[in-house]
């Protein structure tokens, strides 16, 4: 007790909640990755400002998990893309307040065709008729008028590094193959040396 009002908690329960809480999230990301690793198929999705998550995501991830497949493509809707999902499959979708109806609509459809669901979001509980097999809230606390992205980053990048650790080196390969492609094809931009000034 004297120890928990030292480090500046109320009383014990409040001292031993936050290694619950550890102990809690660390077993949410352990089913996570055994979903996403263990799919048919694998689908991240989200709408809106949260898709740059979503995409971010998706473009390090695929080097983890080749077929992870960011919907919707283009300019279609992520139902069109889940329609031939099949039992097994796993969509892990990013909303956050005030949620896209269109991704609130692919959830629903996807865990009738019997998806599971790995969501992310700032509440335990999201829509009606959605129960995501894992859920990871988020705050979005900020202090401006927009939701602050700070938590559903972390926890992205924490499945991300987790993925590519339990891939093993099939997936550090795949990162340097992927790194040598866009260097090869001039992706990214190289500064010249400066022109050495003679003394």
């Amino acid at each position: 007790m004297r120890l928990a009002q030292k480090l500046g908690f109320e009383n014990f329960d409040a001292f031993s909640a936050s290694f619950r809480d550890a102990l809690v999230t660390e077993q949410r990301v352990e089913d996570a990755l055994a979903l996403l690793k263990g799919a048919k198929a694998t689908y991240v999705t989200a709408a809106r400002a949260s898709y740059a998550l979503s995409s971010s995501f998706h473009y390090a991830g695929q080097m983890a998990l080749p077929g992870l497949q960011l919907i919707p493509r283009h300019l279609g809707s992520a139902v069109d893309e889940l329609v031939q999902a099949e039992p097994g499959a796993c969509l892990l979708a990013v909303t956050l307040a005030p949620y896209s109806a269109e991704t609130i609509i692919s959830l629903r459809f996807a865990q009738q065709k019997g998806v599971k669901l790995i969501v992310i979001c700032d509440s335990e509980v999201i829509a009606p008729g959605i129960t995501p097999d894992v859920n990871f809230p988020v705050a979005v606390q900020s202090q401006h008028h927009f939701g602050c992205f700070t938590g559903a980053k972390t926890v992205l990048g924490v499945l991300l590094g987790h993925l590519i650790l339990q891939c093993g080196e099939d997936a550090r390969r795949r990162t340097g193959d992927y790194q040598a492609a866009r260097g090869g094809t001039g992706a990214y931009w190289k500064a010249r040396p400066l022109p050495r000034i003679k003394s």
